[in-house]
């Protein structure tokens, strides 16, 4: 059988991208494959225990111990100078992508470093298309984006998700009980503090809620700081709107406290304007939390038909959608059973088989 090489720049557990590798390297070494994971160089101490570094295959010892029937899959979602010289090597080669944010959510906040490096990034996504022989995109959106960068051979696989682990009943019974204690309504948020979510749109959105309805609120904000001063232009947003005492960060929350988060938060929200998926919509369908989001980029696709989906992001209205979520228990039922059936699409066993398939194809050489 041939050798199955994953790579991806950093391979951490915590993170969507590490953990569907992760998900797919048990699902190949199960099927009998020999399994490899890789990441770059200078991530390797971050990186899992037996995860080699990327110069192990490209000019290292385990170089010589693959050949042209293996399969190389290349994970890409930022620029990334070792996946371009991978890309090049003698293997059946399939890439993996799960977008690159487009530079101008960056630029426009004066982001202009990481906003270069999204745009070289789209660039590189084009310049490295004639070296694949198959492309896999998570959602129907990013494989429209492969299409168009000159990708032949595309398939769409969503991520896979290890649903179990937000189904368990093992959450902070004192972090529960503060959360609901503190407020009568919750909203979660989970993602990077980053422009192009939008985050300022919810805490927009609290504000009209509190003007429009007399429950109380409290907005929680779980992800990852990444600019200082962005993070501070939309704080002082939430003071503006006279809500920045209604908020709660969950900074780097470990996975116990986010299954809390969610058990208690009356519904989870996005009004993002870019996600080429988005897996915490499907962290809160398995957590039977509801969702209320905006129908932009790849968000739509991934809650097929479940949810509350926005056909543009209106604060006003969803503030509204929170408001009988909160009082009405036939709603919220409908709501959840909706998103538990959507949830089942995604079963790690389902995606696992797709993944094989494409596997089988890809060292063979055919086409999907």
């Amino acid at each position: 059988m041939p050798k199955i090489i994953q790579y991806h720049s950093s391979v951490v557990s915590r993170d969507a991208i590490g953990n569907s590798i992760a998900l797919l390297h048990d699902a190949l070494t199960a099927q009998g494959y020999s399994s490899f994971v890789a990441c770059a160089d200078h991530q390797i101490d971050k990186a899992a225990p037996g995860i080699l570094p990327a110069s192990a295959i490209l000019n290292g010892r385990m170089g010589k111990d693959f050949d042209e029937n293996d399969v190389l899959v290349i994970h890409f979602s930022f620029l990334d100078d070792t996946a371009e010289k991978l890309a090049q090597l003698p293997l059946r080669r399939v890439i993996v992508y799960h977008n690159i944010t487009p530079g101008h959510f960056f630029r426009d906040v004066g982001l202009g470093w990481l906003a270069d490096g999204c745009d070289r990034g789209r660039e590189q996504l084009t310049r490295m298309a004639p070296f694949f022989d198959a492309a896999v995109g998570v959602s129907d959106y990013n494989c429209d984006e492969l299409i168009a960068s000159g990708y032949r051979n595309v398939k769409t696989i969503p991520i896979l998700f290890d649903q179990s682990s937000f189904r368990g009943e093992d959450i902070d019974p004192e972090i529960f009980l503060s959360i609901r204690e503190r407020a009568e309504v919750n909203v979660l948020f989970v993602g990077r503090f980053v422009p192009n979510k939008r985050i300022e749109r919810i805490i927009t959105m609290i504000g009209e809620f509190k003007s429009a309805f007399t429950p109380t609120i409290c907005l929680h904000l779980a992800g990852k700081i990444w600019d200082g001063a962005y993070f501070a232009s939309m704080m002082q947003h939430a003071a503006n709107v006279g809500v920045v005492h209604d908020i709660q960060l969950h900074t780097n929350a470990d996975p116990r406290r986010l299954r809390t988060l969610f058990a208690a938060a009356t519904a989870f929200v996005s009004m993002s304007d870019h996600e080429g998926f988005m897996v915490p919509v499907l962290e809160a369908f398995a957590s039977g939390c509801p969702v209320i989001a905006s129908d932009a980029a790849a968000v739509g696709e991934t809650m097929g038909g479940a949810g509350l989906l926005m056909s543009a992001p209106d604060t006003a209205f969803a503030a509204g959608l929170l408001n009988m979520l909160a009082t009405d228990s036939q709603l919220r039922h409908r709501v959840i059973a909706q998103q538990a059936r959507r949830a089942a699409d995604f079963r790690p066993s389902r995606v696992g088989r797709q993944w094989i398939e494409t596997i089988q194809y890809a060292s063979t050489g055919l086409s999907f």
